[in-house]
């Protein structure tokens, strides 16, 4: 295992994607360069600055009412977000320096401090494909408390605007509005659900799709490009922390989205842990 530099970024790639990982903030992948193309969101405000972990709120934002830095890319969050401390995502888990590992050419292991708030431990794991244009995030959450947590692995990935991001749903798992008024952005068939976002305009979903994948459309100049997130798993409705497992967050303050998978909640004892996995997919249209 090798301590990380904040800043320092692990770079790997095949012939047409660049996975670009930073271990020192909360061990994200910060960004996926597909053909040259970045994918992910990286927040402009907060690069290069040096986090203090008492002070989170500190970190500059154009997005005043978060209580938590935005520093973009995908991550690891731990649901439910009612236990977050003081509103935002457990300092050490979300911002904090992970060591890593580099397991060979195109695969990489990140393991966070052991969060004194929660007792919980996040390991994340990213596997490039050595051709094509997939890779595999691989997140675990260990109990290293002495008590048992009630707790669910949350994936979050922030991606550039404009997307629209579509999966499967049936007539009895309509989408709730947690946040803003998604009316003008969402359309819902009850056999499929499709989310606009390319406004400045703040809402939040949550739904609880009918298969494991959702696909993120991202439209530009140079042609349309489609992700494909598959799920490893997926469960009923009421196994879930937020009680659905798939939410999209448009953002007001800055041009991106959010994909976020949720893994089932689960009441872990001391020293056990949980495993759930992302796959991720690019193609072009027409492909």
């Amino acid at each position: 295992m090798t301590k990380s530099k904040l800043w320092q970024r692990i770079l790997v790639s095949n012939a047409n994607v660049k996975l670009s990982l930073l271990p020192g903030i909360g061990g994200r992948l910060m960004n996926v360069h597909y053909q040259g193309t970045p994918l992910l969101f990286e927040n402009p405000d907060s690069q290069g600055f040096q986090p203090d972990h008492s002070g989170l709120r500190n970190v500059p934002t154009r997005a005043k009412h978060l209580p938590f830095p935005l520093w973009g890319g995908e991550k690891t969050w731990v649901a439910p977000e009612s236990s977050w401390p003081g509103g935002g995502p457990h300092p050490v888990l979300d911002s904090g320096p992970y060591e890593y590992q580099q397991v060979s050419e195109f695969k990489v292991r990140m393991t966070s401090r052991i969060c004194p708030i929660s007792g919980l431990q996040i390991v994340r794991t990213v596997t490039l494909e050595a051709g094509g244009a997939g890779w595999l995030v691989e997140h675990g959450l260990t109990n290293r408390s002495g008590t048992d947590r009630d707790c669910g692995i949350w994936s979050v990935m922030m991606v550039n605007r404009p997307v629209r991001i579509v999966c499967q749903t049936s007539p009895q798992d309509r989408h709730a509005v947690l946040m803003g008024n998604p009316s003008a952005a969402v359309s819902n068939t009850g056999e499929e659900i499709s989310v606009n976002c390319v406004s400045t305009d703040e809402f939040k979903i949550g739904t609880h799709p009918a298969a494991r994948v959702a696909k993120v459309h991202f439209g530009g100049e140079t042609g349309a490009i489609t992700l494909t997130a598959e799920a490893s798993s997926l469960s009923t409705a009421q196994e879930y922390a937020h009680g659905h497992a798939l939410e999209v967050y448009n953002s007001a303050d800055y041009d991106y989205a959010e994909l976020e998978w949720h893994a089932p909640a689960e009441r872990l004892s001391p020293g056990e842990t949980s495993t759930f996995s992302v796959r991720y997919k690019i193609a072009e249209t027409g492909q």
